[in-house]
C-alpha cells in the first residue's frame, strides 16, 4: 500500500487505527517509514476504554519523534487530539533506548565462523555454507535444508534496505524461512539501520541482518509487529525459525483474523506494487 501511495505522489502518510495499540509495535513501523519516505508520518487512533493502554497521536519525521505543539485530552478515558507542525517541528528529547533480546537461538545460525550454518566471507562479501547443501541456483541466495526446514538466505547491498520492494522481487514463493543479509563496505548510521531493519522484518515477516564495519545485528518478529533484536555472540547470530515465512504468510485464510490480510484480497493487494503506465 505504501508503494502505491508514493507512486501517486504521497506527501504525508497518516495511519489510522481502530483503537488503542501497543505503542512499541507502531513506533517500530512509523520511525522506519518516516526514514524510508523522507517525510512526516503520523498515526491517530480512536479511544477504546476496554483496553489498558491509552490511545495516542504519534508523529515521526525523518526518524525523529515529533512532540505535539498542542494537546487536548490524554486518551485514557476519552478521545483526544494533538496538533503537530511539520515545519517548525518540536523533537522529543528522549526516545526509547534500543532493547536487545537476551535469548540465544541455535536452530539456524549466521556468522563469520565456519561452524555457522551460513558463513559470511568478509573478504569476498559473499555467503556460503560448509555444513549444509545449497540446493538453489540463485546467485544472490542460498537455498538450505536443516533438520527438515528449508531456509532461504538472500544477500543484498546495504542500499537495498531502503527499497521496500526488494524482498518482494526475490524468491519468495517457496515454502520455508527467509533471511536477508544487507552488507555494507563501510560504516553505517546505526540508529537508521536498526529502524529500517525492524520495519523490513515486520512488513515482510522475515529475518533481517545488517553487516557493516560498525554493526552486526539482526531483527525478526516473534508475533505480528512484535520485534526481537539481536546482537552477535561469538561472531554469529541464531534464529528460532518462527514467523519468518515471508510475504505469503501475511495472507490469512480466516477472514476474521487480525494477524494479516484475508487471503481473498491477495491479488488485489499485490497489484498495488505494480506501477501503472501513467505514473510518473
Amino acid at each position: 500500500m505504501t508503494e502505491k501511495l508514493e507512486q501517486e505522489g504521497l506527501d504525508i502518510l497518516i495511519n489510522l487505527t481502530g483503537g488503542n495499540v501497543k505503542m512499541s509495535k507502531w513506533c517500530n513501523v512509523l520511525i522506519g517509514r518516516s526514514i524510508e519516505l523522507d517525510t512526516t508520518v503520523l498515526c491517530t487512533m480512536a479511544n477504546r476504554t476496554d483496553m489498558k493502554q491509552p490511545s495516542d497521536r504519534i508523529g515521526f519525521k525523518l526518524g525523529e519523534r515529533l512532540k505535539a505543539n498542542y494537546k487536548l485530552g490524554n486518551g485514557e478515558k476519552t478521545h483526544a487530539f494533538s496538533l503537530f507542525s511539520t515545519e517548525d517541528r518540536i523533537i522529543e528529547d528522549e526516545l526509547a533506548e534500543t532493547f536487545y533480546s537476551d535469548k540465544q537461538y541455535t536452530q539456524f545460525t549466521v556468522g563469520f565462523v565456519e561452524e555457522a550454518d551460513c558463513t559470511i566471507d568478509l573478504n569476498k562479501w559473499e555467503i556460503y555454507s560448509s555444513k549444509l547443501l545449497d540446493a538453489g541456483e540463485d546467485e544472490t541466495s542460498l537455498h538450505l535444508l536443516k533438520n527438515g526446514e528449508f531456509v532461504y538466505v538472500h544477500v543484498a547491498n546495504y542500499e537495498k534496505l531502503f527499497d521496500r520492494t526488494y524482498f518482494y522481487k526475490q524468491s519468495k514463493l517457496e515454502e520455508g524461512h527467509h533471511i536477508v543479509i544487507y552488507m555494507s563496505n563501510g560504516p553505517v548510521n546505526k540508529e537508521e539501520a536498526i529502524a529500517m531493519l525492524k520495519l523490513r522484518a515486520i512488513e515482510n515477516r522475515i529475518g533481517c541482518i545488517v553487516v557493516a564495519d560498525n554493526l552486526f545485528v539482526t531483527a525478526k518478529t516473534n508475533r505480528y509487529k512484535d520485534i526481537q533484536l539481536f546482537k552477535a555472540t561469538d561472531n554469529k547470530i541464531g534464529f528460532d525459525l518462527q514467523f519468518m515465512k515471508g510475504i505469503n504468510s501475511l495472507f490469512q485464510n480466516s477472514a476474521s483474523s487480525k494477524q494479516g490480510i484475508p487471503a481473498r484480497f491477495k491479488e488485489q493487494y499485490l497489484s498495488l506494487l505494480k506501477v501503472s503506465e501513467n505514473t510518473k
